[in-house]
């Protein structure tokens, strides 16, 4: 990634803003699998899949695009958010 644009700023202007859910706030983060987390602000996961240069993104019913992921359920890690996540994105819970 160093001396590039992230792809999500380029061309997902939405990865790089504040979302607002009426009083929530909350901005997409990309983390490395080693970075460091203050698991105390975490309360939703996103998945980037991709494939080679492409990366995936899911077309819903109205026609947008979404990103895999979802909420934290209570006393869940947000690990186990994401493998659950992609068990249920893919079909296979």
């Amino acid at each position: 990634m160093r001396g590039r644009e992230p792809f999500w700023e380029k061309g997902y202007p939405a990865l790089s803003t504040v979302v607002k859910w009426g009083v929530v706030q909350a901005r997409f983060r990309l983390l490395r699998e080693d970075a460091s987390i203050d698991e105390q602000i975490v309360s939703n996961v996103s998945i980037i899949p991709y494939s080679g240069e492409d990366y995936v993104v899911f077309q819903i019913a109205d026609g947008d695009g979404e990103l895999p992921g979802g909420t934290l359920e209570a006393g869940e890690h947000y690990r186990e958010t994401l493998r659950r996540e992609m068990m249920e994105e893919l079909a296979a819970s």
